[in-house]
């Protein structure tokens, strides 16, 4: 489905935008930490002897060209970082300062730097993380990219909200920088007095300097960038859903706290980050799944909230199903008819080309999705070897989904095999985006397979050509800019639009991707 995929594709990008961001601020650190150890190093030259210098020193009056320095360097801060220039050491103490106490201050000062610079490029991560997901969701929804352009108000509540601790992410920015150059402040006055020589006392200070202000800050990224993603994609749902799920992140990594809550059902309303919602813990990356529990209860609380008729409440249901936004258990899914089982099916698949093997492997589980999703009203998987005909991977999915992260981690390990994805419809659709998506990626999945228990199976083979975009919508660019223009002027309603852009991009990825369509029974 396409939020499914959607959501992936946020986690995933969300992933190498923080990669970057980290990596530009540890370039950071060391340009700074550089700039520190010239500092130290002309100190001991001009202080020391044999590279020692002697505590009592260091406790001497700071003098004139050194207090100079120290002056220049705050008076380049507050020009350059004006809105934290309040956060310097007040000047007219500067002279009452000794030689170590100089040298902390100018500790103190790289550090300020390095919280400017840091709540400077978070803001700006954060905030491009939220436009971004709250687009999605917008999108989703049928509204169109543009829809929440105007959101500045939605996208400041999110960002710099305190929902940890009683402290948003600058205010946790400013007590990092300001923990750290206190430990590097107390580490020279302390490296002094035992009388270190220079390497001793740098390699300390760089070791601080660099990993712990890079670990703080990464942990920061990530963790407040779980928390805006989740965030954002929630605005825009909240309106018209109550209840929502956890989801853990499908990696295989889900820690015990994740576990313990995966699935649990909360209301939106009551929402809390780090209690019922993402992120739990530092280094969470957890998401949610919109829950409807009655169908009919939404329809009418949908009429009610937004004054309209119960045809247009189906509508926008019929485009948020279509969509992936929610799939209400026990209900066939709007604009697919429910199908009437035939138990007289023979499911019998011959396809040209395939092994006696590989066609009864193929027909035998035909029958069993088939039969199983008519009694439990779920989807069920297997994957069947192309060579040999065997079912290699069985998976139990929802209603109206199957693949979970146990299917791309078999087939990941399973590189060099060929298989046949044969999975269920329980209601009278075709293949949907999310089908075509996994064929068409650079994986084993060679044939993709729809059996329903009216006795109906449909298969697409590969002819394989995959894609190079992550999304159909960056391959068919031109049918997608007719959509938007369409949408724009009026010839179609946004509830309409979902509907119409998977059926472009199904076909069009048919002819483009597969074989054509073979149809049994």
């Amino acid at each position: 489905m396409y939020w499914s995929e959607r959501q992936k594709q946020l986690y995933s990008q969300l992933e190498k935008d923080e990669k970057k961001l980290n990596q530009r601020l540890l370039s950071f650190y060391k340009t700074e930490y550089s700039k520190l150890d010239k500092e130290i190093a002309a100190f001991y030259q001009k202080y020391g002897v044999n590279n020692i210098i002697e505590y009592r020193t260091v406790m001497e009056a700071l003098s004139d060209e050194d207090r100079a320095l120290l002056i220049e360097q705050m008076d380049e801060f507050a020009k350059q970082y004006p809105q934290y220039a309040h956060l310097m050491p007040v000047r007219k103490n500067i002279y009452k300062l000794n030689r170590l106490e100089g040298l902390q201050q100018s500790v103190v000062m790289h550090q300020l730097k390095i919280g400017a610079v840091n709540e400077t490029a978070v803001t700006e991560y954060l905030n491009k993380q939220a436009l971004r997901g709250v687009t999605a969701a917008a999108k989703a929804m049928g509204f169109g990219t543009e829809f929440y352009f105007e959101s500045a108000d939605i996208i400041k509540h999110i960002i710099g909200v305190q929902w940890c601790g009683g402290k948003n992410f600058s205010e946790r920015i400013w007590e990092n920088t300001n923990k750290l150059a206190y430990y590097l402040t107390t580490d020279i006055s302390q490296g002094f007095a035992r009388g270190e020589n220079y390497q001793k006392l740098t390699k300390q200070l760089r070791d601080k300097f660099l990993n712990v202000n890079a670990k703080d800050a990464y942990r920061l990224i990530y963790t407040e960038g779980t928390y805006v993603m989740a965030e954002s994609t929630m605005q825009p749902f909240a309106k018209d859903f109550e209840k929502y799920k956890i989801s853990t992140a499908a990696d295989g990594k889900v820690c015990p706290i994740c576990a313990d809550i995966s699935h649990s059902i909360f209301y939106i309303k009551d929402r809390a980050a780090g209690v019922n919602f993402p992120p739990f813990h530092p280094w969470c990356r957890c998401t949610f799944e919109i829950v409807v529990d009655d169908w009919d209860k939404w329809i009418d609380n949908y009429v009610e909230t937004h004054n309209t008729d119960k045809q247009q409440a189906e509508n926008v249901l019929k485009t948020y199903h279509n969509n992936g936004i929610i799939n209400p258990a026990g209900k066939a899914p709007y604009g697919n008819e429910k199908l009437i089982y035939n138990p007289n099916a023979t499911y019998n698949v011959s396809i040209d080309g395939l092994s006696d093997e590989v066609n009864k492997g193929l027909s035998r589980a035909c029958k069993r999705v088939a039969e199983l999703g008519y009694n439990d009203n779920r989807e069920h998987l297997e994957l069947i070897n192309l060579v040999t005909g065997k079912a290699e991977y069985i998976e139990t999915g929802e209603s109206s989904s199957v693949g979970n992260a146990d299917f791309w981690r078999f087939l990941s390990n399973n590189t060099s095999n060929h298989y046949a994805f044969v999975h269920n419809h329980n209601t009278a659709s075709g293949f949907s985006e999310r089908d075509l998506s996994t064929l068409t990626e650079k994986n084993s999945i060679d044939m993709f397979v729809v059996s329903r228990y009216d006795g109906k199976i449909f298969i697409l083979e590969s002819n394989g050509t995959f894609r190079e975009k992550s999304f159909f919508d960056d391959i068919y660019t031109t049918e997608m800019n007719e959509l938007s223009s369409k949408l724009r002027s009026g010839e179609i309603e946004p509830v309409d639009r979902a509907r119409i852009r998977e059926t472009i991009l199904v076909n069009n990825a048919i002819r483009d991707y597969t074989k054509g369509v073979k149809e049994f029974g």
